[in-house]
């Protein structure tokens, strides 16, 4: 099935090859895409992976200073694992990768937003990009906070409940 899939991408994109180098224009094209290719790979790439390392850094900071504060307000600890005294796993290292998540998935929202957002105003026809772009980023990038948010107090209920990933984890011999 692989197979299948692959040899198919491969003839669409030969033909898609073959209808740009038809046009007058062909060039700009393949400049336009060697310049994705490097706006990709050379900004939107390594920004990805910065931002999501200053995020696991800054999550475990403050899981740090939460532990901390635990310790030194009731005695109770975490042991190097990640894992409370009790064998609990800690709530705030399994939502790092919702926020991760989350934060690429605004990111690409923004970024198909932007365009329209950045256009010369006014338009010389009325019709075309007639609506409120910007209202519409902002309500689906609080809509997409807000099922974050419930997403992880679902996590961290069922935690409490015992659910997954809340057992304690067997004492090792």
């Amino acid at each position: 099935m692989r197979t299948l899939l692959g040899a198919a991408g491969l003839a669409l994109m030969a033909v898609g090859g073959l209808l740009v180098w038809d046009q007058a224009t062909h060039w700009d094209v393949l400049i336009w895409l060697a310049g994705a290719v490097v706006l990709h790979d050379g900004i939107i790439g390594p920004l990805v992976l910065t931002v999501g390392l200053l995020t696991g850094i800054l999550m475990n900071r403050s899981l740090s200073n939460r532990s901390l504060m635990n310790r030194s307000l009731t005695g109770n600890g975490h042991t190097e694992d990640g894992h409370t005294e009790d064998g609990h796993t800690d709530n705030g290292l399994s939502n790092r990768g919702l926020l991760r998540g989350t934060l690429m998935t605004a990111g690409c929202l923004v970024l198909i937003a932007l365009p329209v957002l950045l256009r010369p105003l006014p338009t010389a026809n009325p019709s075309v990009l007639p609506l409120n772009y910007a209202r519409g980023l902002t309500i689906s990038l609080v809509v997409l906070a807000v099922l974050a948010v419930l997403l992880g107090v679902a996590r961290r209920a069922r935690r409490g409940r015992g659910g997954r990933g809340g057992e304690p984890s067997a004492p090792e011999d």
